[in-house]
């Protein structure tokens, strides 16, 4: 079972290395200095997203099974968070979420959660937690995660304005704070 164990850690390693020089010879090869690690890489594809057409990506609602997309968001703000129940740091920002939908609901706000889990784990994990969070609920396979929402890292958050464009995005939990500050400084410049 150790030998087992270590081969698979090596197999992981090796991956990771293939990957890391993957990404930093593409981005070096293209001119993007700043690119020197896997992180710096994602860091830099959030950049990217900013200011780019959210597209239309579908999604299975978890309150009635039907399938929606972020098309019929038009017209709205939408926070987008892409997380997972295993991931700490998504379990922590969970309720940090909650009270930015509540509060931000009147300015149009629609928090979106997005995961590659089915209802029923979804609705377990909430009943679980005794989580009640407004806002869309739905599930999506990674393999349908299209670019511009590149979401490597859970947890993974884009702000989309009313006319479907990215306005602002970043990877890992953020706090009430940090994601209070973020919708006004968004809200503020588009006055």
């Amino acid at each position: 079972m150790k030998q087992i164990i270590s081969l698979f850690i090596l197999i992981l390693i090796c991956q990771l290395a293939v990957a890391q020089n993957w990404m930093t010879e593409r981005y070096f090869k293209n001119g993007i200095p700043e690119a020197q690690t896997i992180a710096d890489t994602l860091k830099y594809e959030m950049k990217l997203a900013q200011g780019s057409h959210a597209g239309n990506f579908v999604f299975q609602r978890t309150d009635n099974d039907s399938w929606d997309s972020l098309q019929s968001l038009r017209g709205k703000t939408a926070l987008l968070s892409f997380w997972q129940s295993g991931c700490l740091p998504c379990v922590k920002e969970l309720p940090d979420l909650a009270k930015i939908q509540t509060e931000f609901e009147t300015a149009g706000l629609v928090l979106l959660l997005i995961t590659p889990e089915d209802k029923a784990r979804q609705e377990k994990f909430f009943a679980k937690n005794k989580l009640s969070i407004g806002g869309l609920k739905g599930t999506m396979p990674y393999s349908n995660y299209l670019p511009p929402f590149q979401c490597m890292i859970n947890p993974t958050g884009y702000i989309v304005d009313s006319d479907g464009i990215i306005r602002d995005s970043w990877m890992g939990a953020q706090t009430y704070e940090s994601l209070k500050n973020r919708l006004h400084e968004f809200l503020a410049s588009k006055k």
